[in-house]
């Protein structure tokens, strides 16, 4: 018997870097995602990096919010987010116009994912400190829900104060866009800052995304850490979203070709991505995703290293069906 779970899918729109794929046309991004929603996928994601992210990536992606209002009108059930988005680098203001405006153009579907991120050189390009961005993101999203939920807002921060603040559109979905807070991916080795970033994604958050590296034992961990904190929350761990994402490659034998297509997406040697990631054949995968599930996911999203359909197409057939 398997837990029940939901799978989705973090677009490929790699550029840059040791990417060779070329940069994906308008076109080629509405029919890939097209072709994921045939295939019975629930989500569309969009990973964030505004900048190079050595060493452990070798390309990088588009930005997340123009690409999903693309992606919003070229699928029309599968629900859309950002898994995550880089919260204090943005102004909350502006983004809670841009995802409010979002969640009516997809009618409903979208989902904000968020983190604070750990690359310097981020923080360097749009001129915030990196040392405040723990107390940025938790007033960036109290800022943002005061401005979905409120017809006049009003604010006295560390960071932000405005008087009287009429902000429109709304969010279709109420009282906002699900907030999924990806959070402690850099604390694997720290259980007490481990402990505080998940209390704080219990009690800012309506789901938590565990980083795509982080071992099966961590996220059991996190979500019993998690249950724990939304009982004293008094929030239904039920309605709580546990989701993680992995980069994931089918081996079929061929090593020299994997070894060359994995290298223009992670900076690390075959070995040591075969280690980290799911990269994999088909019955190894399989029992891979179980794990991760069985860990108390109830959101899995995979996180294709190249542009071919085939992982996708055997996970909707093969392993999707046993979750339903």
């Amino acid at each position: 018997m398997h837990n029940k779970a939901t799978f989705g899918v973090v677009l490929p729109d790699y550029c840059g870097g040791s990417w060779k794929g070329g940069y994906m046309s308008g076109d080629h991004l509405a029919s890939y995602c097209r072709e994921v929603e045939k295939l019975g996928y629930a989500s569309i994601w969009h990973a964030e990096h505004f900048v190079m992210a050595p060493p452990l990536l070798t390309t990088s992606w588009y930005e997340p919010l123009v690409t999903m209002s693309y992606v919003a009108s070229a699928v029309k059930k599968v629900k859309i987010g950002t898994a995550i988005l880089i919260l204090p680098l943005r102004n909350p203001g502006v983004l809670a116009k841009e995802v409010a405006t979002l969640d009516i153009l997809s009618n409903g579907r979208f989902m904000l994912g968020v983190a604070i991120g750990w690359l310097d050189k981020e923080y360097e390009l749009v001129g915030v400190s990196m040392k405040e961005r723990g107390s940025r993101f938790e007033e960036s999203i109290k800022v943002m829900k005061l401005l979905w939920t409120s017809d006049s807002a009003s604010w006295d921060g560390k960071f932000w104060r405005f008087k009287d603040m009429k902000l429109e559109p709304k969010p279709l979905q109420k009282p906002h866009p699900p907030i999924i807070i990806g959070a402690a991916g850099r604390s694997l080795n720290d259980p007490n800052r481990f402990e505080k970033l998940l209390k704080r994604a219990a009690e800012l958050g309506d789901g938590w995304y565990a980083a795509t590296y982080v071992p099966t034992e961590y996220i059991r961990k996190g979500v019993e850490i998690l249950r724990r904190h939304l009982k004293i929350l008094k929030k239904d761990d039920k309605d709580f979203l546990m989701m993680s994402h992995k980069y994931v490659y089918l081996l079929d034998g061929g090593e020299t070709k994997a070894a060359e297509e994995v290298s223009q997406v992670l900076a690390m040697p075959l070995d040591e991505a075969k280690k980290q990631y799911f990269i994999c054949d088909k019955a190894e995968l399989a029992k891979r995703i179980d794990e991760q599930i069985a860990a108390g996911l109830t959101h899995f999203n995979l996180i294709p290293l190249t542009r071919d359909l085939e992982v996708l197409e055997y996970v909707a057939n093969e392993i999707m069906p046993r979750y339903d």
